[in-house]
């Protein structure tokens, strides 16, 4: 059925059919193929492919070629064919690639839906949701137009309903609307390319999603990008939507003409529920919005009048109840959860949870967690001032090579409570602050390990030009695996280039690390100064030493012991010369005194001030409850700190919010204890907080393991539907164990408490096959509850 026209069509947008081939495309059989990627696979340049009405589950490619893909409304002009003619995705990549150079190719008249985006190249981020328009480097950009289509319910990491990088693409008559990405809602413009839109045959953007600008991001483009369109989603404030980025050599600018807009912000606090519905308006609690990005998307804030969005208790995900992440955070507006352990945002579909590039923003009363995905971060801030976590748990998280929460020159970062447990990446799983300053107090880092060749620092990292204040810290549980690196740590703390900023450490603890390749479990280095008071490491396994200091450290009050290391610590400037190294070390427990110091490599570059009041006895721990480093009546380390602590960085209560200065005699006044508690206070007045449920409550022995080990758990939440699911590192799962609630072979016997349960894995998967040695995760579901435990096989 190819037909030669040999005759001019009066439209002018059909003009490409004039002497080309005409391949007809008909799900019914009546066409020349059944699928439209036979038809481009048939043709050559300048024919056209005909696409008859009925949704195609196809990811085209056009493979190179500069052909027109279309359907009747090209040759009728009858719009109706647009809504009837329909590129399913069906979620298995890009609707449409133009990926080889097409130059002159055409598609019109055509829906592009539910694609979800195409790794190309080497990327692992999946990119052009619904179209996807890419040349390599050092190749000549294609024109690519695109008219008279509707682009929507698209996804992608890259621009959800379009991507284009290094070509040029003209939009006429377009509608791009609700698709959702992690950065570009809309369209996702980049490097070397050009966007145009027709100023007759107006286009429509608008009703996007995306942690980084909702309905368009362009960097780095050739020149500068004239939007207009009928209909875009705001009036005025732009930025939040639309955005252009540039590098040094970018001088384009972002311009939006529009004769509509879809959204009236809203100036008031706003309320999300579960039970809510996105068509109320609401401003209160009993007419909330149900998602928590639609409420982000609407309400309006400044700085005078900062606003809040309310989330109430339950659990957000797409699959629950149709959320979509990640959220993307505005300048002046909190988002609040209504309590920390019962508001659950679940990202069960995208790489990211939340991102922002907005100052003056907060997070609280909230736990970010995932299921079953790997993620880029689960929380992504950059460049911002004024930023707040309080009473943040960010758990469960299984991530490719970047940090559970990921900030880049964050400037007055204020985070009191966080709790950032059981997370796991190749490179970093925990917490990473590149560039800026904070102050973080009352924080748990726990159980983040990296597991990958890619490892860095696995557990906390910290890069300032400013200054960095940490009290009351809780740092633990951190492994990294022997791969081989040069050095790697659980936790590193230093200065950003050229900078010297002040880091104060204090009343924090480091236990149970370990760092089998690095020098270090802790790595602090900086020219500025550093001051750690009332730490304790203890029960820390490293290569040379738990504690490697660099710069102007004082050390006071501190406890080291009953570390597996060679060493206690090391203070040098072997690898970095244009650092002093002064140590100032007085009232501490450090097993083995002064003998204890690494003289580093080359040795006697540093000064060590060795000064009043340093002991070498055992610390006497508690070893027993939830805080078994607490020091027990006949501690030597009890009222054996500084007599004077007049001009010492300290909060004023230790790790269990008990005052921090308290008996003794020392003239009739207090003197502090040695290490991150203080035995025998009271109170200062604040509620104890709790560790969130984390590894402690569930353990596996043997450990290493061939080839079976017993799973151990406790919970008081267990479920009918409770199962213990083993995934691999790959985050893929291995096998799943039920829990049998009425069996007591699951029950601990003599245990004594019933919230006490065991379950055998053989090493095997679903199909009772043995699996290769490695590291495996145990995943305890108990209703919506998730206790994670990481496990050795060797054979």
């Amino acid at each position: 059925m190819k037909t030669k026209l040999f005759f001019l069509f009066v439209f002018v947008s059909i003009c490409s059919l004039l002497f080309s081939t005409i391949w007809e495309i008909n799900l019914d059989g009546t066409g020349d193929f059944t699928s439209i990627q036979e038809g481009i696979n048939a043709s050559v340049d300048a024919d056209t492919v005909i696409v008859y009405p009925g949704r195609y589950y196809e990811n085209i490619n056009y493979n190179g070629k500069s052909i027109t893909v279309c359907s009747l409304e090209m040759i009728t002009g009858d719009e109706s064919y647009i809504a009837t003619t329909i590129i399913d995705g069906n979620q298995q990549g890009s609707c449409v690639h133009f990926i080889n150079e097409e130059d002159g190719a055409v598609l019109q008249g055509l829906s592009i839906t539910n694609g979800s985006g195409t790794i190309l190249y080497g990327d692992i981020k999946r990119l052009g949701g619904g179209i996807v328009v890419y040349t390599p480097i050092n190749h000549p950009s294609p024109n690519v137009s695109i008219r008279n289509c509707r682009i929507f319910k698209n996804s992608a990491v890259g621009g959800g309903g379009m991507r284009i990088q290094r070509s040029n693409v003209e939009l006429s008559g377009v509608n791009i609307y609700n698709n959702q990405a992690v950065t570009g809602g809309g369209i996702y413009v980049l490097y070397e390319s050009t966007l145009l839109f027709d100023p007759d045959n107006l286009c429509n953007l608008y009703n996007n999603f995306s942690g980084n600008r909702l309905d368009l991001f362009v960097s780095d483009a050739v020149n500068d990008v004239d939007v207009i369109v009928d209909t875009f989603t705001v009036d005025s404030d732009f930025k939040y939507y639309a955005y252009y980025t540039h590098s040094i050599a970018s001088t384009g600018e972002l311009t939006i003409e529009f004769q509509n807009h879809f959204l009236d912000r809203i100036n008031h606090d706003l309320y999300v529920s579960t039970l809510g519905d996105d068509s109320n308006d609401g401003l209160t609690p009993n007419t909330p919005l149900k998602t928590i990005a639609i409420a982000l998307q609407r309400i309006e804030s400044d700085s005078l009048n900062p606003k809040t969005v309310h989330v109430a208790a339950g659990t957000y995900s797409q699959a629950l109840n149709n959320q979509i992440f990640p959220l993307a955070g505005k300048k002046c507006v909190s988002l609040i959860g209504e309590n920390m352990e019962n508001t659950i945002l679940l990202n069960d579909y995208c790489e990211m949870s939340y991102l922002t590039g907005e100052d003056h923003t907060l997070l609280k009363n909230l736990t970010f967690t995932s299921l079953d995905q790997i993620m880029m971060d689960v929380i992504n801030i950059f460049q911002c001032n004024d930023v707040g976590f309080s009473n943040i748990i960010v758990k469960d998280n299984f991530l490719d090579s970047n940090f559970s929460i990921d900030m880049y020159l964050c400037y007055e970062v204020l985070i009191d409570k966080l709790f950032v447990i059981d997370n796991y990446s190749e490179k970093g799983s925990g917490f990473s602050l590149d560039g800026g300053n904070a102050i973080i107090k009352n924080s748990v880092f726990d159980n983040n390990d990296a597991l990958g060749p890619n490892q860095f620092v696995s557990n906390f990292y910290s890069m300032t030009d400013d200054y960095l204040e940490l009290e009351n810290c809780v740092f633990t549980n951190s492994d990294i695996p022997p791969f081989p690196m040069e050095e790697n740590y659980t936790v590193q703390i230093g200065a950003r280039p050229n900078c010297s900023p002040d880091i104060k450490i204090s009343n924090c603890l480091f236990t149970n690390n370990y760092t089998p390749n690095g020098n270090y479990v802790v790595f602090v280095k900086s020219p500025g100064s550093v001051e750690m008071n009332n730490n304790t490491f203890t029960q820390n396994t490293s290569q040379t030493c738990p504690l490697g200091l660099f710069g102007e450290v004082e050390f006071n009050n501190n406890v080291l012991y009953n570390n597996t290391s060679d060493y206690e610590y090391e203070i040098n400037t072997g690898n970095w010369p244009d650092i002093t190294s002064t140590l100032n070390v007085c009232y501490s427990d450090i097993e083995g005194g002064e003998a204890a110091i690494y003289p580093g490599n080359p040795p006697n570059l540093a000064t060590i001030n060795w000064l009043d009041g340093n002991i070498d006895s055992d610390p006497l721990f508690l070893l027993s409850g939830e805080h078994p480093y607490q020091l027990t009546e006949f501690s030597p380390c009890v009222d054996s700190g500084t007599p004077n602590i007049t001009g010492l960085y300290l909060p004023n209560h230790d790790l269990l919010f008990n005052q921090r200065v308290w008996d003794g005699d020392n003239n009739g006044e207090a003197i502090i204890d040695m290490g991150c508690y203080e035995f025998g206070a009271d109170s200062v007045g604040v509620s104890n907080y709790q560790l969130p449920v984390t590894s402690s409550q569930m353990s596996n022995y043997p450990n290493p393991f061939n080839p079976s080990t017993t799973i151990y758990f406790k919970t008081t939440n267990l479920h009918e539907s409770a199962r213990i699911e083993i995934y691999n590192l790959k985050g893929q799962k291995v096998r799943t164990l039920p829990v049998i609630l009425s069996d007591s072979q699951n029950r601990i016997e003599g245990s004594g408490t019933p919230n006490s349960y065991s379950v055998v894995w053989n090493g095997t998967d679903a199909n009772n096959k043995p699996v290769s040695s490695g590291i495996y995760f145990a995943r305890l579901r108990a209703g919506k509850g998730v206790i994670s435990r990481k496990m050795l096989l060797l054979k």
